[in-house]
């Protein structure tokens, strides 16, 4: 990158010289106050990266029960739950060119085992408190939930949060983690090892994130920041799983999805999707359940392998697999989906769109949770079974 960048102000012409930070500490409180120059939409252009931080200079003991070993520059974390540990140095530090990789592994390798996640929970609340912030409200933005009225917040909303820390300790317990070393500069040394861990790993995800600083002049208050990802190479991206994007691979599993459910749609629509299942794994093709990062599938009798006519996703969404149901006897006449849309939309609180016949449109489980509207739902999804039982004989 050029050591010069241009400001364009009507016909003024600014040039910007890139400068080193007054110190290591200049470009640590940058982060804590904006956790966006991580460039997350580098991360995972599909669902950019959003986080929050858990705090500065962050204690990680060796061991059950011991006093705290090293310090972690800032533990933030994101969307999904994934703790993002992240290590800070200027170029001017010669340690940033491979003994910083060793620290982190150290750091991680500790982290997922001896860091309880009511330790985590209790320093985020207490950053979050010091900088006069509501910890909840900076959960409930990080996971676009609306924020309701203080002394109001309904025990959904308290769930939800709370399944957001849960799901954490799972991805802990994963090994699911993000580590990434931020600098003004970052060598090629520490580029080549990082893109050849990050290649190598699955669960966890290494990075490196170069942020230099531009200045108008020496004393000028006008700074302009330009941070670059290094570590997805393509070797990378193909390791890594989650929901078809390049990020991390949250461990697939029944636990993790209903974790998920409840941190985006709440305790009974969870209670309802467990339903669901229960309903799947008796009516389902020998009991057959297929899981994936996007939520779980039931497969019913009919065709060569079975078919799967809904997945219940892990934003808390019955999606109607349309795009995949036009291939079987008889729904692949677009009348036959489009009468199974009118059926759907006769139960309360469904609403189909008619031209959703070659996607995969979403019902929330919301809005079967009344037992009554759950039982039409089954009765529909007998009746698609029924049609294609028929059509193959």
């Amino acid at each position: 990158m050029s050591d010069t960048i241009f400001i364009r102000n009507g016909e003024s012409l600014s040039p910007l010289k890139k400068a080193p930070f007054e110190s290591e500490d200049t470009l640590q409180a940058l982060l804590a106050k904006y956790p966006e120059l991580l460039a997350g939409e580098q991360m995972d252009p599909g669902n950019p990266r959003r986080w929050v931080l858990v705090a500065r200079e962050m204690g990680i003991p060796d061991s059950e029960e011991a006093a705290n070993r090293w310090s972690l520059d800032h533990l933030f974390v994101d969307q999904d739950s994934i703790p993002t540990l992240v290590e800070v140095k200027r170029a001017s530090d010669s340690r940033i060119r491979r003994e910083v990789v060793g620290q982190m592994l150290d750091y991680a390798s500790n982290a997922i085992k001896y860091w309880p996640v009511a330790v985590i929970r209790a320093a985020f609340e207490e950053s979050s408190r010091s900088q006069g912030s509501d910890p909840d409200e900076m959960i409930r933005e990080l996971l676009r939930t609306p924020p309701q009225e203080q002394a109001q917040a309904s025990d959904l909303d308290t769930n939800r949060i709370d399944a957001f820390w849960k799901q954490l300790g799972i991805n802990l317990e994963a090994g699911c983690i993000r580590m990434v070393f931020v600098a003004d500069e970052i060598p090629e040394e520490l580029k080549r090892i990082v893109e050849f861990l990050n290649g190598q790993m699955e669960n966890a995800e290494m990075l490196a994130v170069e942020l230099p600083q531009f200045v108008e002049a020496e004393g000028s208050r006008l700074q302009t920041l330009v941070p670059r990802v290094f570590g997805m190479t393509a070797a990378a991206q193909s390791r890594k799983r989650r929901s078809g994007s390049t990020s991390i691979a949250v461990p697939l599993n029944e636990e993790t999805i209903f974790s998920q459910i409840e941190a985006a749609a709440g305790v009974d629509v969870t209670q309802t999707a467990r339903a669901i299942l229960a309903w799947s794994k008796a009516n389902a093709l020998n009991g057959r359940i297929d899981w994936t990062s996007f939520g779980f599938s039931p497969a019913f009798k009919g065709g060569k392998d079975g078919f799967c006519p809904f997945r219940v996703d892990s934003r808390g969404n019955v999606r109607i697999l349309f795009q995949s149901l036009r291939f079987c006897e008889p729904f692949v006449a677009e009348a036959k989906r489009e009468e199974l849309i009118g059926r759907l939309n006769a139960i309360p609180g469904v609403v189909i769109p008619m031209d959703a016949t070659n996607g995969k449109p979403a019902i929330p489980v919301s809005a079967l949770t009344a037992p009554d509207h759950l039982q039409r739902f089954y009765a529909e999804i007998n009746w698609v079974r029924e049609q294609v039982e028929q059509a193959f004989g």
